[in-house]
């Protein structure tokens, strides 16, 4: 038996840049005028308050700097690409340090422009969001907006006195903050208008971040505020372990299938006598044989599984598709990937849906967003039927009174689920760990092994990982996880193969996370970023 721990963990991806955007007040109100002091005559609060983070972070490789300051009639980029109307991000600290003494060299002036600020960042952060995007990499965007007063450009036309618009602020700071984007306010002015902090604590909140009032809260260091680096919560759909070398057969017991390819090798040997025996059958195998110990008995292209579809129910292959590439670790090519297809392809989302296509999805392992690899739907299901991986709502199906979901996740032929060992495998959350994750306990003592004869890596269709020797089993171990913001997204697979035989005396499933492999789907069809904060679809697991 076996019993272990595993905690999520955020995936490494090539390079996760923090971009943090400062949208600093430079209003006239700042200075004295008249028996008014001033907010902050002498620019001490401000330029401490955003240099003193500064010197904290700056020696950080993955944190890019931005910064506008808004004041008069609109917004001005001191880190810019050329003109102070086009903002930008930097890694270049010299960059940083000439806006924070532009902040000291520039007049305060006239008004508090919020809109032209807020509307200035949103166009920075869409540009670098795309550039990111187009260079692979992942960034997180976090905005901090500082100010003493109340916007200027947020009236509602025509009244008088003037009247602020605050759902065309609620509506700025939504677009603003709706995809990996988070808004933190501070607030340094006078206590004598509570409708001024009040408003940016609301824009703070609706934001995803924190809000400070220096007359409340004291000058509180912008790191305290915000939150970057490795403190996003993420959780595990559901943990997997499957025997890639046993297969449901026709006869509904779980047997061997030497070759991994979701035939086992019994039927494999009676198809060979009885296909032969019927013409139609007969013409489709072209006087070929299939072969218990090669995944590509007919086709350096397409998996045995998928050939038996086109022997059987005379399904047509494209023969001009010749990408054998498993970018997604699903265990599936491209081309069977696409050979894969449903009229109805559903997601766990509208918009999950709305992405998907008829074929399953190259980069995603998980098409159908349901917890299970699209091969390993596609060989449990009920006559290995193509649609499946594209169905969020397929392991709510039942099979002689059991689920589509304990049959794959208990290893049961959906003809006959009570005539073979089914696992115990029981996975549950625990607690959350010191890093903010969520971590989960999988206890297993039933996993039946088979007599195989053995896989060479020549013959595993281009998935070497599945070789092994005589009597040796492979053992599939994965799971799919998500952030907690976006748990409706692709995710990220995570997955490792062991090798067993009957000799071993036990099993240990040895969950520890650096082992595994990983694929993020983040190139997938259904993007992360479209689907936060989205509602389910009607039925789903």
């Amino acid at each position: 038996s076996a019993k272990a721990e595993i905690c999520a963990a955020i995936p490494v991806k090539k390079k996760n840049y923090t971009k943090i955007m400062f949208l600093v007040d430079k209003s006239f109100s700042n200075q004295p005028y008249q028996d008014d002091p001033g907010t902050d005559p002498d620019m001490s609060y401000r330029f401490n308050l955003v240099n003193d983070f500064y010197q904290k972070f700056k020696t950080n490789d993955e944190i890019q700097w931005g910064y506008i300051a808004f004041y008069d009639e609109g917004a001005r980029a001191y880190i810019n690409s050329g003109s102070d109307q086009i903002p930008e991000f930097t890694l270049d600290g010299s960059r940083m340090e000439a806006a924070l003494n532009r902040l000291r060299d520039d007049a305060d002036a006239g008004r508090t422009p919020y809109r032209a600020a807020i509307n200035m960042a949103i166009s920075a952060i869409e540009i670098d969001r795309q550039k990111s995007i187009n260079e692979g990499v992942s960034s997180t965007y976090i905005v901090v907006l500082v100010s003493d007063g109340v916007p200027s450009d947020y009236m509602v036309v025509g009244s008088m006195p003037e009247i602020t618009d605050e759902a065309a602020i609620d509506a700025d700071v939504k677009k603003l903050t709706a995809a990996d984007t988070t808004l933190s306010t501070i607030y340094y002015g006078p206590n004598t208008y509570p409708p001024a902090p009040a408003r940016l604590e609301r824009m703070a909140r609706l934001g995803g971040g924190k809000f400070s009032d220096v007359n409340v809260d004291g000058k509180v260091p912008v790191e305290s505020l915000i939150k970057f680096g490795a403190s996003e919560p993420w959780v595990i759909k559901r943990l997997v372990v499957t025997n890639m070398n046993a297969s449901p057969c026709d006869d509904g017991t779980i047997d061997t299938d030497s070759d991994a390819d979701g035939l086992c090798d019994k039927d494999e040997i009676r198809y060979n006598t009885e296909f032969a025996a019927d013409p139609t059958f007969s013409r489709r195998m072209r006087d070929m044989r299939f072969d218990p110990y090669k995944r590509h008995s007919f086709h350096e292209v397409y998996g045995d599984l998928i050939f038996y579809r086109h022997v059987v129910y005379g399904e047509e292959l494209d023969g001009n598709c010749v990408d054998v590439t498993d970018e997604d670790k699903d265990l599936l090519n491209y081309c069977e990937e696409r050979f894969l297809k449903s009229s109805t392809p559903s997601g766990p989302t509208v918009q999950w849906s709305e992405a998907m296509r008829t074929d399953a999805d190259p980069k995603n392992p998980d098409s159908d967003g349901d917890g299970f690899l699209d091969f390993h739907e596609f060989v449990f299901a009920l006559g290995r039927l193509t649609s499946d991986s594209l169905q969020y709502s397929s392991p709510l199906k039942v099979y002689n009174g059991v689920s589509m979901e304990d049959i794959l996740q208990h290893h049961r032929n959906p003809r006959k689920p009570g005539a073979a060992v089914a696992y115990d495998g029981e996975f549950k959350f625990t607690h959350v760990n010191s890093q903010g994750q969520n971590c989960y306990e999988y206890d297993q003592s039933v996993l039946p092994l088979y007599p195989t004869k053995a896989l060479l890596p020549q013959d595993t269709g281009g998935h070497p990982e599945l070789a092994h020797g005589d009597g040796e089993n492979t053992i599939m171990i994965y799971f799919m996880q998500t952030a907690e913001k976006a748990i409706n997204g692709p995710g990220e697979l995570r997955y490792m193969f062991k090798k067993m035989s009957a000799a071993d005396s036990g099993f240990d499933l040895d969950l520890d996370f650096r082992k595994f492999s990983s694929y993020l789907a983040d190139q997938a069809r259904v993007s992360p970023t479209r689907i936060v904060n989205e509602g389910q679809q009607p039925a789903g697991p």
